[in-house]
């Protein structure tokens, strides 16, 4: 869909459909060869590529905030994201149902921090959520689980690769993507009862009541992916929306 070494803004907008069809085509819907990339409350679904089914980032800088990458595929690595960056930020954003051989998910190089993220239900054969090349990425209130294979047909680690570095407060499904045991107040080998895939408004999953992503996260963002305020209970919550809704008072004229 678009090529960009510049500067470029992405707001409230859909990528989808989109596909690189060569044999080394990458990124199906952005293919970001450098410059600076910011995309905001945008959905990124059923785009395919070599590599970065929805998105590939070589150098340059991606912000990635309050967003949804769904159903993307890649044929290679980065079945929705492949980034090679140490710039930027994925805050607030939900991976799901991404497909890929390497890193369902993501795949990356480099040190770009994950905040607040739900990185679920991907598939890969190796790192259904994240695969880690290299690099250092702190993981920060981040939901990782679910993972399959690529063929769906049974589990895969969440991560694969070198470990990362914990922000603390990650909720993780097995013992992958970061040091076990750590200091960090990570859950490892944990169901973070996220439920099913909620499609638009939400384009992401609600933790259940009961979810030990409920109230557990520390230095959230200021808002959620739907831009509800943080918190909504007692504290914020791991991941990337909040449990809850706003309650708007009926006007009242005297």
């Amino acid at each position: 869909a678009i090529y960009t070494s510049g500067i470029l803004t992405i707001n409230e907008s859909t990528l989808g459909a989109n596909e690189a069809t060569t044999a080394g085509g990458d990124g199906g819907a952005l293919y970001i060869n450098g410059g600076t990339v910011v995309i905001r409350d945008s959905y990124l679904i059923n785009n395919q590529a070599q590599n970065g089914g929805a998105v590939r980032l070589i150098g340059g800088t991606l912000t990635f905030e309050r967003s949804t990458m769904r159903s993307n595929i890649a044929r290679a690595n980065g079945g929705g994201l492949h980034i090679e960056s140490n710039n930027g930020a994925i805050i607030n954003s939900t991976f799901s149902n991404n497909k890929a051989d390497r890193g369902g998910g993501i795949y990356k190089i480099g040190n770009t921090p994950i905040t607040n993220a739900t990185i679920h239900e991907n598939r890969a054969d190796q790192g259904g959520g994240i695969y880690n090349q290299s690099g250092q990425t702190t993981l920060k209130n981040t939901i990782l689980a679910g993972s399959l294979d690529e063929a769906g047909s049974s589990a895969s680690l969440n991560c694969d690769g070198p470990t990362m570095a914990s922000g603390g407060r990650n909720i993780i499904g097995d013992n992958s993507c970061v040091p076990n045991p750590g200091s960090s107040g990570d859950l490892f080998s944990t169901d973070p009862q996220i439920g099913v895939y909620f499609g638009a408004p939400t384009r992401g999953y609600i933790p259940a009541a009961t979810s030990p992503a409920v109230d557990y996260g520390v230095g959230c963002p200021a808002t959620d992916q739907r831009g509800f305020p943080r918190p909504l209970g007692a504290a914020c919550d791991v991941g990337a929306i909040e449990r809850g809704s706003l309650t708007y008072l009926p006007l009242i004229e005297r």
